[in-house]
């Protein structure tokens, strides 16, 4: 209707060229229903267009409106379970931090206590070395003069059995004398006489029980002597036994304090 009515104007407002636009008078007075048709129906779009555009933008606004909130309160949710996680995480921090101070004073009065009992077992330890050494000097001393005063003892047996020796054979008759003087001239005459001869002999040759005798009595001291350096040597060893295991046992409690002190260091805060 409005183009109709726009080229109405027209033609009214120019009266001279009208001629030329005759054939289009007729054309809106023919069409005139189509275009109220199309106006009516335009005019119904553009009601629905608006209707829908105004329904489209409050449903957008809802829908901004309800993200709006989502979003406030996924922020605000975000901020208390940031809250909470920082509570948390601050409370478990403090926890740890103060069970490790415990662990590190506990074990720092472990260390300052094992440091003293090794600084004990050290100065016994070497108290121990000291009294070996002079037990050891000592037992040296006593078996040396022990050694030495049987010595002297074996000498003066000895003289005094050679002396012995001396005077049997100075009482042993003539006739035993010339006899074994005999038979030890004649070694290759009568060898089985002479065997037997020294046989009957033997019995009055004094040296010869004599040496028996003296064999038998240093064989005796021997034995003794030898029984006396067997204990010594067993009483060294079981020392140094011993030695050796608190020595072993120090160690061990030198490696525990380092086992110790590398723990500590391990878990010690980072500054």
């Amino acid at each position: 209707s409005r183009m109709v009515d726009r080229a109405f104007s027209m033609a009214e407002s120019e009266p001279g060229d009208v001629s030329r636009f005759d054939h289009l008078l007729s054309f809106p007075q023919e069409i005139a229903p189509v275009f109220d048709e199309l106006a009516v129906e335009q005019e119904e779009r553009r009601v629905f267009d608006y209707v829908r555009n105004r329904d489209v933008g409050r449903n957008l606004e809802r829908i901004n409106e309800i993200l709006d909130q989502a979003t406030r309160e996924r922020i605000e949710s975000d901020v208390l379970l940031d809250k909470l996680y920082s509570t948390k995480l601050t409370a478990m921090q403090r926890l740890l931090t103060e069970q490790i101070e415990k662990g590190f004073k506990a074990l720092h009065e472990e260390l300052e206590l094992s440091k003293e009992r090794m600084r004990i077992a050290t100065e016994k330890l070497y108290q121990h070395e000291v009294d070996a050494e002079i037990a050891r000097r000592q037992m040296y001393e006593e078996l040396q003069a022990m050694m030495d005063g049987m010595s002297n003892e074996l000498q003066t047996v000895s003289i005094h059995r050679q002396q012995q020796d001396v005077d049997f054979r100075v009482k042993i008759p003539p006739e035993v004398l010339s006899v074994y003087r005999m038979l030890q001239d004649e070694k290759d005459v009568c060898e089985g006489l002479q065997a037997e001869c020294r046989e009957r002999c033997l019995p009055l040759e004094h040296s010869d029980l004599n040496d028996i005798e003296h064999s038998v009595a240093q064989q005796a001291i021997r034995q003794e002597i030898r029984d006396l350096v067997s204990a010594i040597t067993q009483e060294v060893y079981d020392r140094i036994a011993e030695e050796k295991a608190q020595a072993a046992r120090a160690r061990a409690l030198t490696d525990a304090l380092s086992q110790g002190l590398k723990v500590v260091n391990a878990s010690a805060p980072l500054p």
